[in-house]
């Protein structure tokens, strides 16, 4: 657990100058293309993140079939997959995109008991 927080805050340090990027308002509703390119270097590295924490796990919270990559395209789907079930409004706008990707992974890649 406590890797997974280290993970997530070392995810966030890079957007510390913007701090709207983390949250899923501005990430599904980006203002302008500086806040589109400042998305989708976040989805970089926190997918590169939320990859290198599951590998440290002993009891993965996702699981990619063989040959399969989590590319960025794939990250994005996740994370937009998962905010289209959830009920819109400020909870969603404030939602952490690292907590939706990784519970949109779950959902996507389940693992067998």
């Amino acid at each position: 657990m406590i890797r997974i927080a280290l993970l997530l805050f070392a995810a966030l340090l890079p957007v510390a100058a913007n701090a709207q990027t983390p949250f899923m308002e501005n990430y599904l509703h980006p203002k302008d293309d500086a806040d589109r390119i400042l998305a989708k270097t976040y989805l970089e590295g926190l997918r590169d993140g939320v990859m290198a924490s599951n590998e440290m796990m002993k009891v993965k919270r996702y699981c990619m079939p063989e040959g399969v990559l989590l590319s960025d395209e794939l990250a994005d789907a996740a994370i937009r997959g998962w905010a289209k079930k959830q009920t819109p409004g400020p909870s969603l706008d404030n939602f952490p995109v690292a907590v939706a990707l990784i519970d949109g992974l779950k959902e996507t890649f389940p693992c067998k008991k």
